[in-house]
C-alpha cells in the first residue's frame, strides 16, 4: 500500500512563511487546521494582505475584528508588508496603532470611500516606514491634512485620488527626509511647486494641475515621468534638473480653445536638455507639432541624448519633428518610432466589424482634418529636404506600425539617405 507523503510541512520554517507571503492573510490564518505544525506559521509572515472584496462578507464590522485579531496574535516579528484595500462607507482603522507597533516596512491602503470620512494620521508617524501607498478614492478628491508627518525611514512615496495643497506638500518633503521616489496618480495638486534636493524619481500621473504655473526644482532627479493633457504641460517649468537621465512624456487631448502658439514653454524642454533616454508620446500630434519643432530648435543641443523614442497618433505624411531632434541631439545611438493613425485605433476598439455608417463617418472626418491641417500649413507630403542629419552615432532604429502603412517604409527611406551610420533598421508590424 501506498502511504501519502506529506512532504511539504518537511519544508523549513522560513520556506513555509514565504510560500504564505503569497496568499490573502485570510487564507493563511486558515491553514491553522492543517496540523500541529501549521498552527502558529502564518503568525509570522512577511506579508499581511487584508482584502474586504475577497472575505465572502459584507461586514465591514467582521472584517474589523479579523483585521484587529490577526495583527494582535501575529508573532514579534519584524513584518514587512501590509495591505489593505477595499470599498467602505466608512472604513476602520483602528488596526493602524497596532500594525505601527510591527515595524512595517511598507503599508499599500487602496481604497473607495462611500461617505465622507477623515483619513486617520496615524499612518504618517510610522518611523520603520519605507514604502507608503495611499490611494484613496472618494467621490471627490479627498483631502488629507494630519497635523505633522513623521517618516524619517521613507524613500518611497505614492499618492492618489487626493487633493495635495501647498501646506501638505511641504509637510511632505520636511517629514520625510529621505525621500527618494514620489508618485502622485489622479491627484488634484493645488500646488505652485516640487522642491528636494533629495528626490530621485518623480511621476505626476494623469493629475490636475490648478495653479497657473507649477515649478518643479530638484538638483537630484534621475527619472521624470508625466502623463497629462497638452494644455497642462504648458504650466509645468523644470529649474535644476541637471541630473535628469530618464524622462517620460505623454500627453493627450486638445482642447479647442487652447492657443497652439502657447501649448508649451521653452523653459520645459530645457530641463530636459540633459536627459540619456526621452520618451514622448503624443495625441493629436498636427495640432502641437509646429509649437513643438520651434521649441526644440529654441532649447539648444540635447548633448546627452543617447536614446529617443516617439509614439503619436496622427503621424502625419511629414518628417520635421523627428527631423529637428535628430538636428538637435548628435550623439544619438537609438531612434525609435511608433505610428499610430486615429482611424485604425478607433476601429481596434469597436472591433472589426465596424458598421458602414461609422466608416462613412471616418472617412469624412479624415478628410475635413486634412483639409484643416493644409490649410493651417502643418502638412508636407513628403519630409524636408533642406534638412543635413550630421549624426555620427546613430546605429539602430525601430519603426513600430500598422500592416501595409506606407508611411513607416517612407521613413526608413529618408532616414536612409540622410543617415548614413545606421546599420540596424528595425520594422515591426501589428
Amino acid at each position: 500500500m501506498n502511504r501519502r507523503i506529506d512532504r511539504i510541512s518537511t519544508l523549513s520554517d522560513d520556506v513555509l512563511m514565504h510560500i504564505l507571503s503569497f496568499l490573502r492573510t485570510r487564507d493563511a490564518v486558515r491553514t491553522c487546521i492543517l496540523s500541529k505544525r501549521w498552527r502558529n506559521i502564518w503568525a509570522s509572515v512577511s506579508v499581511l494582505n487584508f482584502d474586504f472584496h475577497y472575505f465572502n462578507t459584507d461586514d465591514v464590522q467582521k472584517f474589523d475584528q479579523f483585521v484587529i485579531g490577526a495583527l494582535k496574535n501575529r508573532g514579534s516579528s519584524d513584518l514587512n508588508t501590509l495591505i489593505y484595500r477595499g470599498t467602505f462607507s466608512k472604513p476602520s482603522m483602528r488596526w493602524l496603532p497596532s500594525a505601527a507597533r510591527l515595524m512595517p516596512l511598507a503599508i499599500i491602503i487602496d481604497i473607495t470611500v462611500l461617505d465622507k470620512y477623515r483619513f486617520p494620521d496615524s499612518v504618517f508617524s510610522c518611523a520603520s516606514l519605507e514604502n507608503l501607498e495611499l490611494c484613496y478614492f472618494t467621490y471627490g478628491r479627498s483631502v488629507i491634512r494630519p497635523k505633522s508627518i513623521a517618516l524619517p525611514s521613507l524613500k518611497t512615496l505614492k499618492l492618489g485620488y487626493i487633493k495635495l495643497e501647498e501646506n501638505l506638500v511641504q509637510k511632505i518633503f520636511l517629514g520625510c527626509p529621505a525621500l527618494e521616489n514620489l508618485k502622485l496618480y489622479e491627484c488634484e495638486l493645488y500646488i505652485t511647486e516640487i522642491s528636494s534636493d533629495v528626490l530621485k524619481e518623480l511621476a505626476l500621473d494623469d493629475c490636475w494641475l490648478c495653479r497657473l504655473r507649477v515649478q518643479i526644482s530638484c538638483r537630484g532627479l534621475v527619472s521624470l515621468f508625466i502623463r497629462t493633457s497638452i494644455e497642462t504641460i504648458r504650466t509645468i517649468v523644470l529649474e535644476n534638473t541637471d541630473s535628469l537621465e530618464n524622462a517620460c512624456i505623454s500627453l493627450y487631448g486638445c482642447d479647442q480653445k487652447v492657443n497652439v502658439d502657447n501649448v508649451l514653454n521653452s523653459n520645459f524642454l530645457s530641463g530636459l536638455s540633459n536627459t540619456k533616454n526621452l520618451e514622448l508620446y503624443f495625441c493629436h500630434l498636427p495640432e502641437c507639432k509646429e509649437q513643438w519643432v520651434k521649441d526644440i530648435s529654441n532649447c539648444g543641443i540635447f548633448n546627452n541624448l543617447r536614446i529617443l523614442k516617439i509614439g503619436a497618433w496622427n503621424m502625419v505624411n511629414d518628417f520635421s519633428l523627428v527631423a529637428c531632434f535628430l538636428e538637435h541631439s548628435p550623439l544619438l545611438e537609438q531612434l525609435t518610432l511608433r505610428i499610430d493613425r486615429w482611424r485604425d485605433i478607433i476601429q481596434e476598439m469597436l472591433g472589426q466589424d465596424a458598421s458602414l455608417e461609422f466608416e462613412q463617418l471616418l472617412r469624412v472626418k479624415e478628410v475635413c482634418d486634412k483639409k484643416n491641417r493644409l490649410r493651417q500649413g502643418v502638412i508636407q507630403e513628403m519630409p524636408r529636404q533642406d534638412v543635413s542629419y550630421q549624426i555620427d552615432y546613430l546605429d539602430t532604429v525601430n519603426i513600430t506600425c500598422r500592416k501595409k502603412d506606407r508611411l513607416g517604409s517612407k521613413m526608413v527611406s529618408v532616414l536612409g539617405q540622410h543617415v548614413k551610420t545606421i546599420r540596424n533598421i528595425n520594422i515591426r508590424e501589428y
